[in-house]
C-alpha cells in the first residue's frame, strides 16, 4: 500500500451536495471510492468527475453492508469515511497527513473526529456537535458493524480510538434536506426490520430515540432513551447524549422533577460540561427562581472561558451553551429586572459573538437612545460593527428602522444608498413613513416592486399610514382585498367605529400592534383618535398597549394604563405581575407581595408567581394557603428539588 489516504462513501441521489463534499477533500486524499446504492439522479456522473472507482451496490436495508462493500476497494493504508451531505474543513489537510505517515497503520485503530451538524435553515449557523470513528486503517478486520448508525469494530478485541481535531461539517439532518429525502421513514424502516429479528440492543434504543426526537414524537422518544439507559451501558461512549436526552425531553413534556434529578445526578458525575449547567439555569428560571437562573448562566460562562484558556472541551453538544445561550437568557432576566448596565453589557457581548439576531442591535440602540445623543450612538456602533462594512450598514439601518430611530435612521439610510445595497421595498417604505413621507410612499406602492412583502405584513404598512396621514385613500393600496384591519382602518377613518366588528383576538391584536407602531413613529395625535374611537375594546387594547410599553421601558405610560385598569377591576394577570416586578426590583417585597397574589388569582397556574410569593410571605399562615393552592393547581410539581423548601 503505497497510497496514504482513501476516501471511502456511499451515495444515493445525492447531486445536490455530493460535489461539495468530493471538492473538500481535493488535495488530501489520494483516491476516492464512491458505492452507489441505485441513484436515480445525477450523483455517478457527478462523482465520475473525481474518481473512476465508482461502483453499483445494491441496498439491502443496511448501511454497514454497503459501507463495508466501499472499505473493500480501498488500497490505501488509511480511509477517511464521509457521507455526501459532509465535508471536510478547508485547511489542516497536510497536519492530517503528516499525522497519519507518523501512525502505525497495521495495528488497528480508529480516529474519532468531531462533526458539526448543521441545524434549522442550512444558513443558520446553528450547529450541535457530535463525534465518531471516521479514520480508520485498512485492516481486513476493522469493518462496520449494524445496520443503521453503524459503528467501527475490531474482529479481535478493542479498537483503540484517539480523538483528534479535523472537523467535518454535516447538513444531512438540516430540516429542508430531512424532508427532502424522507430520512426518518427510510431509518425507521430498517429499525422495523432490526426489531422482528430482535437485533436490538442499548444503543438502538438510543438511536431509535434520536429518530422520534426528530420526528417531535417525544413521549416515543423519551421511551426508548429510557430503555437505552441501563446499568451495562453505564460506561459506553453515548450514555452522556442519551441522559442529556432523557433529560431535556422530560423538562419538555413536563416531568420536571425526573429531570432535575436526572440533571443532578450528571452534574456529579460530568461537572466539566457546560450543557448541564445550562440546564439548571433552565430549570431555576422556570420556576421563577430568577436570582439563582442568572447566577448560574454566569457560572456557565465562566466555566467556559477558565476551560478555553485551559484548552479543555468545555461542552457535550455545542459551545453555545457556555456562551450565546447563557448570555441570552441573561439578558432576558436583566431586561425584566430593569437592569440598564448589565442589559447593555449583555446586548453588546451577544453582537461581539457574532450573534446575527437584529433585536439585540435594535434593543441596544433603543437603551442607549434614552442617555445619548446620535453623534453619541453612531460613534459607539462603529467602533462595535465597523460602518464601512455594507453588510453592517445594513444591520445598523435595519434596527434603526426597528427602534424608530429618526436620526439614526437617517443616516444609516444614506449610507446603504451610497453603497447601492438597500433593495428591499420594505425598508423604503417604513422609511418613508418614519420620516412622515407621504409622497415617498405614495410613489413606492404604486410602483409595483412589493413582491419581497407579505400580504400581512403590507396590511400593516398600509394602515400604519393612512392612520397616520388620516388618508383613507391610501388603504386601496392594500396587496390584500380581504383583510379585517384594512375594513376596520376605513371605519375608523369615517369614524364610524360603531360597525367595527372585531371576529377573533388576532383581529385586536393586528390593532394593537398598529397602535403600538404609530405611538412608536411619533404619530400620537392618530394613536389617540384610535383609543378614542375604541371605547368598547379599551380593557383589550389597554392590557396590551400596557404589557407593550411596559417590556419597552416606557414605565410611566404603562402604569397609567394599568392604575385605569385597576380601577376598572380589568387589570390582566400580566399586568398585575408586571407592577409586581417593579416593586421587587425597587427591593419592596411588601408591595410586591399585593400584586403577585392578585396574579395567581387571575393565573393559578402560572408557576413563578407561587415560587415568588412563597418566598416573600413571613406570616406561615399565608404561605400554607398558597402552598395549598400550589398543590391544588399544579400537584404534578410535588416533590420537585430545587423547590422542595418552599413546599415543605
Amino acid at each position: 500500500m503505497n497510497k496514504l489516504l482513501s476516501l471511502c462513501m456511499i451515495a444515493r441521489d445525492e447531486e445536490k451536495v455530493i460535489r461539495r463534499c468530493l471538492e473538500s477533500v481535493q488535495g488530501l486524499v489520494d483516491e476516492i471510492i464512491v458505492v452507489d446504492t441505485g441513484s436515480m439522479d445525477s450523483t455517478k456522473e457527478i462523482a465520475l468527475e473525481f474518481t473512476d472507482k465508482v461502483f453499483d451496490f445494491t441496498w439491502v436495508n443496511d448501511f454497514s453492508a454497503a459501507k463495508n462493500e466501499a472499505i473493500r476497494k480501498a488500497t490505501s493504508k488509511w480511509i477517511l469515511i464521509l457521507d455526501a451531505d459532509e465535508y471536510v474543513q478547508p485547511d489542516k489537510h497536510e497536519e492530517l497527513r503528516e499525522m497519519l505517515m507518523s501512525e502505525d497503520h497495521t495495528k488497528p485503530k480508529s480516529f474519532i473526529l468531531p462533526i458539526f451538524n448543521i441545524l434549522n435553515q442550512s444558513k443558520s449557523g446553528n450547529y450541535v456537535e457530535s463525534f465518531a470513528a471516521r479514520i480508520i486503517n485498512n485492516h481486513p478486520d476493522v469493518y462496520f458493524y449494524r445496520p443503521i448508525h453503524e459503528q467501527v469494530i475490531y474482529a479481535h478485541g478493542e479498537i483503540p480510538t484517539p480523538r483528534y481535531s479535523f472537523s467535518i461539517f454535516h447538513t444531512g439532518y438540516t430540516k429542508e434536506t430531512k424532508e427532502a429525502k424522507n430520512k426518518s421513514e427510510r431509518n425507521l424502516s430498517i429499525f422495523t426490520a432490526m426489531g422482528k429479528q430482535k437485533k436490538f440492543e442499548e444503543y438502538d434504543y438510543y438511536t431509535l430515540g434520536n429518530e422520534y426526537d426528530g420526528l417531535q414524537d417525544y413521549k416515543k422518544a423519551l421511551y426508548y432513551y429510557k430503555r437505552a439507559d441501563t446499568k451495562r451501558t453505564y460506561n459506553q461512549a453515548f450514555i452522556i447524549h442519551c441522559k442529556f436526552k432523557i433529560i431535556s425531553i422530560s423538562a419538555l413534556l413536563g416531568y420536571f422533577k425526573e429531570a432535575i434529578q436526572m440533571n443532578e445526578e450528571c452534574l456529579t458525575r460530568w461537572p466539566q460540561y457546560v450543557d448541564f449547567h445550562y440546564l439548571k439555569g433552565n430549570f431555576y428560571e422556570h420556576f421563577g427562581m430568577y436570582e439563582n437562573a442568572l447566577q448560574t448562566y454566569k457560572h456557565c460562562i465562566s466555566l467556559a472561558n477558565q476551560n478555553s484558556k485551559d484548552g479543555n472541551n468545555y461542552w457535550l453538544l455545542t459551545p453555545a451553551y457556555g456562551s450565546i445561550k447563557p448570555y441570552k437568557k441573561m439578558l432576558s432576566l436583566h431586561i425584566r429586572m430593569h437592569n440598564y448596565q448589565e442589559t447593555v453589557s449583555d446586548l453588546i457581548k451577544l453582537i461581539e459573538l457574532k450573534c446575527d439576531e437584529l433585536t439585540h442591535l435594535y434593543l441596544l440602540i433603543q437603551l442607549l437612545s434614552k442617555t445619548d445623543g446620535p453623534e453619541t450612538i453612531i460613534g459607539f456602533l462603529d467602533k462595535l460593527l465597523p460602518e464601512n462594512e455594507p453588510a453592517n450598514q445594513l444591520r445598523l439601518f435595519q434596527a434603526s428602522l426597528l427602534a424608530a430611530h429618526s436620526a439614526l435612521s437617517k443616516y444609516y439610510y444614506e449610507k446603504c444608498m451610497a453603497s447601492g445595497i438597500l433593495n428591499e421595498s420594505t425598508y423604503h417604505i417604513q422609511y418613508a413613513i418614519l420620516t412622515n413621507n407621504k409622497k415617498g410612499f405614495i410613489e413606492l406602492m404604486s410602483s409595483n416592486s412589493l413582491s419581497d412583502i407579505s400580504s400581512k405584513y403590507n396590511n400593516h404598512l398600509v394602515a400604519l399610514a393612512s392612520m397616520a396621514w388620516h388618508d383613507k385613500h391610501l388603504l386601496d393600496s392594500s396587496k390584500s382585498v380581504d383583510s379585517s384591519l384594512i375594513d376596520a382602518c376605513r371605519k375608523m377613518i369615517d369614524g364610524n367605529s360603531d360597525q367595527i366588528k372585531f371576529n377573533s383576538q388576532e383581529d385586536l391584536q393586528q390593532i394593537g400592534e398598529l397602535l403600538a407602531d404609530l405611538f412608536k413613529y411619533g404619530y400620537y395625535e392618530a394613536y389617540d383618535y384610535i383609543i378614542q374611537l375604541l371605547p368598547d375594546q379599551f380593557k383589550v387594547l389597554a392590557n396590551s398597549l400596557g404589557n407593550y410599553f411596559y417590556s419597552q421601558g416606557h414605565l410611566e405610560l404603562a402604569l397609567d394604563y394599568y392604575d385605569t385598569l385597576i380601577q376598572k377591576d380589568e387589570l390582566s394577570a400580566q399586568g398585575y405581575e408586571n407592577i409586581a416586578q417593579l416593586y421587587l426590583n425597587q427591593g419592596d417585597s411588601t408591595g410586591a407581595l399585593e400584586f403577585l397574589k392578585k396574579a395567581i388569582e387571575l393565573s393559578p397556574k402560572n408557576i413563578p408567581l407561587y415560587i415568588q410569593t412563597l418566598s416573600l410571605l413571613d406570616d406561615p399562615s399565608e404561605k400554607q394557603i398558597y402552598k395549598r393552592l400550589f398543590m391544588d393547581h399544579l400537584p404534578e410539581h410535588k416533590g420537585v428539588p430545587i423547590i422542595r423548601h418552599l413546599l415543605a
